[in-house]
């Protein structure tokens, strides 16, 4: 009897034991799924968070690249149709913008190139002048593509008047390729949608663009504590919020966050699978079953393989955060680089960092020539003389927009003896090269490094900072543009008045010893005799001898008919000898001019020699008027010689 209570409280306890570990098991499963799944969360908030930042940043910068558009459109005293088309094709892949265009006042859109059809527009300017500056919706171009944009537009204004309507036109295919996620290992949908009306923008899923309230959507069914209508509402009002459904069409449950972009009424909502959420809880499932079954020694490899995974996984992590502090970085340091070129160089010196290189360079190309190049450290310029002549020839290569990865017994296979030899000569054991192609597809730069320490399998740590590489350089280009143009007389090449009075704010050291001031005589009486088209004849003139016979950094064309000469160190007789030349010079072509001298010397300041100089102008262009006669004062310096 004894024995039988023994043996009975043996399979209770045994039972009990399989019962509590049955339950710990299954305690265990709900606990992962539910960590799981706020993990899942976690993550999706974060990357939509991120992407809808990028979405911001993209409309933001296409916004700021109208603006300099509409700037620049603004400046011209007509808006005639070839004066404003040529314009627009001038400023197309601006960002992400494909295509722009102008509607004037009358009704007509005139396009720049990227659209297929430039038909009459059926816009109504009133209302477009009312709604500017506004972003669209979804647009269909009916030309047989079935492509899909939004637009964004902004009025063009000169002083109070707005002269047009400006529209710059972006490729939705194109925006949705520049956002990518690589959170579930990319195994993630993008959705973009107007949250007042659910009009989808962006769908990485289907082919096709619909409406993110569509009724087989919304009657799909949903997990316990989440419902379509609560994300609807939502949508409408503009608040994020999660929701867990399963599809119809896969035949599993999908973890969805959304919220708004803060761009119009656009709300962005990224998609999982299930079974990409839980695939580290499956296999963990099976440990514990293993745990089960096998007792300690599956207890035992359980932990291992739980160890090696979190090792794994951390190394992953790090790897993976190294990496995005490194784009970081380079993004970073890349974004003041258009006014500060130095700045490539610190990017640069990242670059190789990273990759554990001791040299690292970005070759700017125009078409088929070498432009620019610039190198880490800087005296890795001295051997550009060796290692630009194997870019040039990896350019086929490149071109097609495979990077280049050779370690010592590829550039002896793949180079000439004596290329080969020139490089091992300066050091150059490894390259790691990579193409920068511009929006068309055609090689822009090459981004490269060398003498790696680490033997890489791939380019990908390259490849993923060349477009910032791009897009400073293409910036850089774009400011210098504009830089020259406000500091750049248009007429005479000369510096202008902004550049003169930035010049004398920044209170020149050393100051210039002396100062001319020149008017150019006759000047109104030219353009009112023989046309505007003498006058800058005239103009032009006075502006070459300038510059032929002073420093061309001190020459500056104030005024219309205005000029003056700042002159860092020069002697008194070489001065005379110089004014002497240049009044040659413009008697020669048959004008006249005064001028006024003063120095720096005999006055308190440089502004005080600059009034002298302007007060003695006068006063010999007084003198040159009391000694013109009748209508020879008209003429005289007016007509030029023939």
């Amino acid at each position: 009897m004894s024995s039988k209570k023994t043996t009975d409280a043996s399979i209770l306890a045994t039972l009990l034991l399989i019962f509590l570990i049955c339950a710990v098991f299954l305690a265990a499963s709900l606990e992962i799924n539910r960590k799981a799944t706020n993990a899942c969360f976690g993550t999706l908030d974060d990357v939509t968070a991120q992407v809808a930042a990028d979405l911001r940043a993209s409309v933001s910068g296409d916004r700021e690249q109208l603006e300099v558009i509409a700037d620049l459109l603004a400046q011209h005293d007509t808006m005639d149709s070839d004066i404003v088309r040529r314009h627009l094709s001038s400023f197309q892949q601006r960002g992400t913008i494909s295509s722009v265009g102008l509607l004037l006042p009358d009704g007509r859109l005139i396009l720049g190139s990227g659209l297929e059809a430039e038909a009459d527009s059926t816009l109504d300017y009133a209302d477009e002048l009312q709604r500017a500056p506004y972003i669209s919706g979804a647009i269909t171009v009916a030309d047989g593509s079935d492509r899909a944009f939004y637009c964004q537009a902004v009025p063009v204004r000169r002083g109070g008047e707005t002269l047009g309507i400006l529209y710059g036109f972006v490729n939705l295919s194109d925006l949705a390729r520049e956002l990518t996620v690589t959170a579930f290992d990319g195994n993630v949908q993008i959705y973009v949608a107007d949250g007042e009306t659910g009009d989808s923008l962006i769908d990485t899923w289907h082919d096709t663009l619909g409406n993110i309230f569509d009724s087989e959507l919304m009657s799909c069914k949903t997990k316990r504590g989440y419902d379509f209508l609560q994300m609807k509402q939502d949508f409408v009002q503009g608040r994020s919020g999660r929701i867990a459904f399963r599809s119809n069409t896969a035949g599993e449950y999908f973890y969805s966050s959304y919220m708004p972009v803060g761009v119009s009424r656009w709300m962005v909502q990224l998609t999982v699978p299930e079974g990409a959420v839980f695939a580290n809880v499956i296999y963990i499932r099976h440990i514990l079953y293993g745990v089960a079954l096998f007792e300690a020694l599956a207890f035992a490899a359980y932990l291992l393989g739980v160890i090696s995974r979190v090792r794994r996984d951390t190394a992953q992590k790090s790897q993976r955060l190294a990496q995005s502090m490194y784009m970081y970085s380079v993004q970073q340091t890349l974004f003041d680089a258009y006014k500060s070129p130095e700045l490539f160089t610190a990017a640069l010196q990242k670059v190789a960092d990273m990759l554990t290189a001791d040299r690292a360079f970005f070759v700017a190309m125009e078409g088929e020539a070498i432009h620019e190049c610039f190198f880490f450290p800087t005296k890795a310029q001295d051997e550009s003389d060796a290692l630009v002549p194997h870019l040039a020839s990896a350019k086929e290569h490149l071109s097609s927009g495979r990077s280049l990865l050779l370690y010592p017994e590829d550039i002896a296979a793949s180079m000439e003896e004596s290329e080969c030899a020139g490089l091992m000569h300066r050091g150059i054991g490894s390259l790691m090269l990579s193409p920068v192609l511009n929006s068309d597809g055609a090689l822009a730069g090459i981004l490269g490094c060398a003498n790696m320490k680490r033997r890489y399998a791939d380019c990908i740590l390259l490849e993923c900072v060349s477009r910032n590489f791009l897009m400073a350089l293409s910036n850089r280009r774009f400011y210098d543009q504009i830089e020259q143009a406000s500091t750049t007389d248009a007429l005479t090449g000369q510096r202008n008045r902004n550049c003169y009075e930035r010049y004398l704010e920044q209170r020149p050291s050393p100051a210039p010893a002396c100062c001319l001031y020149i008017d150019a005589n006759g000047l109104h009486e030219l353009n009112n005799t023989l046309g505007h088209a003498a006058g800058d004849a005239m103009l032009t003139c006075i502006g070459s001898a300038l510059t032929a016979l002073f420093p061309p950094e001190g020459c500056y064309r104030i005024g219309g008919d205005e000029f003056v000469v700042l002159c860092p160190d020069c002697g008194e007789d070489t001065l005379r000898l110089c004014i002497a030349q240049l009044r040659q010079r413009v008697e020669e072509a048959g004008y006249r001019i005064s001028v006024g001298e003063a120095w720096l010397k005999d006055c308190a300041g440089v502004q005080e020699m600059i009034v002298s100089a302007e007060k003695r102008m006068y006063e010999a262009k007084h003198q040159y008027y009391r000694e013109a006669q009748g209508s020879e004062r008209r003429v005289r310096g007016s007509r030029p010689a023939i």
